[in-house]
């Protein structure tokens, strides 16, 4: 007969290997954002191809909206690794994903026991919001950034047990979230200085001014090292720039419904319930208002950095006014271990086995079946036909069929597939990466025009759009022919009159 331990082992590894399929199945396939993934791509390609590991460039232009660059060096890394692919963009996020939740279950059975493990593995998958845009299957900082983050509560929770040399790992998390994010970090401080009347008195001076170099000389040296290309201006932008984008006034309650819609929302929301009700239950006749208050003050004392990690997220874009759903990430990566700590404890306070077997059940079950419901749509990734995905498909046949000849050369592009309404010549970002990569080519704006005027040049031209641009573009020779069409200056006619 198994032993409980036995079992719950098992239970472990198979939510970890449910972990590892949400993060890694089809990882590379499917479409980038034409947003901050392809931005960030962009980036570490032109970065590579230039042996540039200082200076961000967009479309060959120094790139003053760019992040520090951590993540865009863990994208190149990788890029080395698996090649200039979307694979290779998104495996560092993949990782630290991976890395999160290892973290946070390795924590939870050496600070408790394997049961609040598990009960984190399992409502880890099932966090919509964290997988499915802009994080750990996505190209993007904000994976890297919230693994930083967890690193960061829980050296601050060792330092409130005695352990005060954890609070040079707090710094150490601080100077590499600013590397990842910029100021972004801010939130990381906010909880520090929140917490600090609770850790005040485990800390010592040494170890302080420790964590301070310890979060300074990362951004101190690669600032130095910046400054030399073009002073302090960069580094304007990415601060006091940034900023002032993220405070622009006023209050978001978007933030609020993105929470409510969350699923683990709903499981924490369920668990605290039953914690309420147990409680009352247990207490019968004998509760007061004055006993409720001060239980009610235990409580939150107990839980205060865990309630820290949650809210301070969430309370500081909230009052910012600025809205990205993806701002908010850490709040759903604090969510987990106070998931995982109030289940635990709302078993024990359940008196009959059946119940607490019902109860954990409904809990794992309910996280788990969401998981799966995810990783099954999967199944359809890349199979959406997608402008882009065709586009890629084209580019790469262009590059076969002309052996590469046309690598370096300007590139112009005219599509009805912009979000710029009205400007059908503009270089979406996705489509820029695509053709950075593949092709090696120099995208330009300024559409068909811009192509005439410029002899040493090639068109990519939406074929929806030929009947548009016939009258100027017939006689000029196709290089590709599908659902995009590649153009370049050489006449049929002057073909034909050398016998080509």
């Amino acid at each position: 007969m198994l032993s409980r331990k036995r079992v719950q082992w098992g239970m472990m590894i198979a939510l970890l290997a449910i972990i590892c399929i949400r993060l890694f199945y089809k990882l590379g396939v499917g479409t980038l954002m034409s947003t901050d993934e392809a931005w960030y791509a962009i980036n570490a390609n032109e970065m590579l191809k230039a042996d540039n590991w200082l200076v961000p460039t967009l479309r060959y232009q120094v790139d003053y909206g760019s992040k520090p660059p951590l993540g865009i060096w863990s994208i190149m890394f990788w890029f080395k690794v698996l090649g200039i692919n979307t694979l290779g963009l998104r495996m560092y996020s993949a990782i630290a994903g991976l890395l999160t939740i290892v973290l946070i279950c390795g924590y939870l059975y050496q600070r408790y026991d394997l049961r609040y493990s598990i009960v984190a593995a399992a409502a880890f998958p099932a966090l919509w919001q964290c997988f499915e845009f802009h994080m750990f299957r996505a190209g993007d900082m904000d994976a890297l950034f919230c693994l930083f983050y967890a690193i960061a509560i829980f050296a601050l929770a060792e330092v409130h047990r005695g352990k005060s040399w954890m609070i040079i790992l707090y710094g150490a998390a601080v100077g590499l979230g600013f590397m990842t994010k910029s100021m972004h970090v801010v939130v990381f401080i906010v909880v520090g200085v929140l917490y600090l009347p609770v850790i005040f008195k485990n800390l010592k001076i040494k170890e302080v001014i420790w964590a301070a170099v310890v979060a300074l000389l990362p951004a101190v040296i690669w600032v130095l090292a910046r400054a030399r290309f073009d002073g302090l201006k960069y580094i304007k932008c990415i601060t006091l720039g940034e900023a002032g984008d993220q405070t622009r006034g006023g209050i978001t309650l978007l933030y609020l419904r993105d929470i409510s819609h969350e699923k683990v929302t709903w499981v924490l929301a369920g668990v605290l319930l039953t914690r309420v009700v147990l409680y009352f239950v247990k207490c019968g006749a004998g509760l007061s208002v004055k006993k409720v208050l001060a239980d009610l003050k235990a409580f939150v004392s107990r839980k205060y950095l865990s309630i820290l990690a949650y809210v301070v997220p969430i309370a500081l874009y909230t009052l910012a006014g600025h809205y990205m759903m993806w701002y908010i990430d850490p709040s759903y990566i604090a969510i987990i271990w106070i998931i995982a700590i109030e289940t635990v404890e709302v078993l024990k306070k359940i008196d009959f086995r059946v119940l607490r077997l019902l109860f954990a059940g409904v809990v794992v079950y309910f996280c788990v079946f969401y998981a799966c419901v995810q990783i099954v749509q999967y199944s359809t990734l890349g199979t959406g036909g997608r402008a882009v995905d065709q586009f890629k498909h084209d580019i790469a046949e262009f590059v076969e069929g002309t052996s590469g000849e046309y690598s370096g050369y300007d590139a112009y592009i005219a599509y009805d597939r912009t979000r710029f309404v009205g400007d059908q010549g503009h270089w979406e970002l996705d489509y820029v990466f695509l053709a950075e990569s593949t092709a090696n080519l120099q995208c330009l704006d300024g559409g068909v025009y811009g192509f005439l005027e410029d002899e040493d040049s090639i068109l990519v031209l939406d074929g929806e759009l030929w009947d548009r641009y016939a009258d100027v573009l017939t006689g000029y020779v196709f290089l590709e022919q599908n659902t995009f069409y590649v153009i370049c200056h050489d006449r049929y006619e002057d073909l034909l009159a050398n016998g080509n």
